[in-house]
């Protein structure tokens, strides 16, 4: 099932008019990679790179601070498990405590540019870092010693990485237009389940639901393609709003709420848009927001988004700021048919 998102008028949704916006230099370090904006789940203060800096945004307070300096400007970054993590365009990574600012490591990992990374607990306690990296591999971390505790060869640059919740599977994303699923076991070693063969371009960011039954992939053809882990089948191809293959439709990030009850998935282009869809209706409830750049003739760079910790709200990045969304987190619970912001 293909869907072409449509106007917000066309299918009666309330957006919240209270989007907040506050000038926050946010630092695009790779064209293609746009997952730079995160939240943490004991806070929900906003982090992203400005240039070699990692600051942090408190919308309270409405200031922002200096979390860490990297010495390099980061293509790529997680946070998970107390873990701020930056990966580089030389292989540049750096592991630090998002309570103290310690510094954990401060190397390289990978022999070319860092793209996706993502942190996991094994089912042993074992805290790992997935690092993918250009030289076609995949490096699975241990986090307490730094030593590649395993690798997964893969025949072309690998662009993005993600491991379910549960922490039993790994779904990669590629230079190609196909996506390897992995199972993983309880010491983190990996087994490969299925290729998958439903985009048409390379693979940039891929992400799980919170109970690890669905994830999605985000794809330079402008598609946000979601599966179902019992079927490995689409349940639904996602389109956004402009041309795709590369240009200003590509779809950079892709992200389910970090709360489950709310079930809402969200995606956005290279440039302009973030799109909100309801996983309850088939996928066919959704709503599109263009950001505006102060000169309307002007394109408007996404540098990423995240959910806030109790999905109250949806943080979208851009060269200039930090945007803020509101979503009614009271009608989604209640399984009403209500809007989604």
């Amino acid at each position: 099932m293909t869907i072409k998102l449509l106007d917000v008028d066309h299918i009666g949704l309330l957006v919240d008019d209270s989007k907040t916006s506050f000038v926050q230099h946010t630092t695009i370090q790779h064209w293609q990679l746009r997952d730079l904006v995160h939240t943490s789940s004991t806070s929900d203060d906003v982090f992203f790179p400005q240039d070699s800096f990692i600051r942090n945004f408190n919308f309270k307070k409405k200031q922002s601070f200096v979390t860490r300096w990297n010495g390099f400007a980061p293509t790529c970054m997680t946070i998970g498990y107390g873990l701020l993590v930056t990966g580089g365009q030389r292989s540049q990574l750096s592991v630090s405590c998002l309570g103290t600012g310690n510094t954990l490591y401060n190397g390289s990992i990978g022999d070319m540019v860092n793209n996706g990374l993502d942190v996991t607990k094994t089912r042993s306690g074992k805290l790992l870092l997935a690092v993918a990296n250009n030289d076609e591999n995949i490096r699975m971390v241990d986090i307490e010693t730094m030593q590649i505790h395993s690798r997964i060869e893969c025949t072309c640059p690998v662009n993005a990485v993600s491991i379910s919740p549960d922490g039993k599977y790994l779904v990669a994303a590629f230079d190609l237009p196909y996506v390897l699923l992995f199972s993983l076991s309880s010491q983190g070693h990996y087994t490969l389940i299925a290729e998958l063969h439903h985009i048409d371009d390379a693979g940039i960011s891929c992400a799980w639901n919170t109970n690890s039954s669905q994830f999605a992939v985000a794809s330079q053809d402008g598609s946000a393609v979601v599966y179902d882990i019992r079927a490995l089948k689409p349940l639904v191809v996602l389109r956004g709003r402009q041309a795709s293959s590369g240009g200003a439709g590509a779809v950079r990030c892709v992200k389910f709420a970090s709360k489950g009850a709310l079930d809402l998935l969200a995606f956005t282009e290279h440039t302009n848009y973030i799109h909100v869809v309801d996983m309850r209706a088939d996928f066919s409830r959704r709503q599109s927001e263009r950001l505006q750049h102060t000169r309307a003739i002007q394109d408007v760079h996404i540098s990423g988004f995240a959910f806030s910790n109790d999905g109250s709200s949806i943080y979208v990045g851009t060269e200039a700021s930090i945007i803020r969304y509101s979503v009614d987190t009271v009608q989604r619970r209640s399984f009403a048919d209500a809007a989604i912001l």
